[in-house]
């Protein structure tokens, strides 16, 4: 639903789209069809993938309770790195 909501990706389909689309290999509606259909299970396999890859995740986290109370120190620091470097950057501009 987030990728639908997504006004980029739709400009991103628009610009790209049109160089695999070639009046010589046949009607312009199939080759377009063929497209689109070849894109949405490709959206579809990799976030599909995702959301099990997480909630997979998600369980083994939440039946290890050590990893539990170490992973949010963990990712409170990770997330100070990130703007850390991301404040030094500004910076260096």
């Amino acid at each position: 639903m987030t990728c639908m909501l997504n006004s980029k990706a739709y400009l991103f389909i628009i610009a790209v789209s049109p160089q695999f689309i070639k009046s010589a290999y046949g009607p312009i509606w199939s080759q377009a069809t063929l497209t689109g259909i070849l894109t949405s299970l490709m959206q579809l396999s990799i976030y599909d993938g995702l959301a099990v890859s997480a909630g997979k995740s998600r369980d083994l986290v939440i039946a290890n309770p050590k990893v539990t109370l170490q992973l949010g120190p963990a990712v409170g620091h990770a997330f100070v790195i990130a703007a850390g470097f991301t404040a030094w950057h500004g910076l260096q501009l």
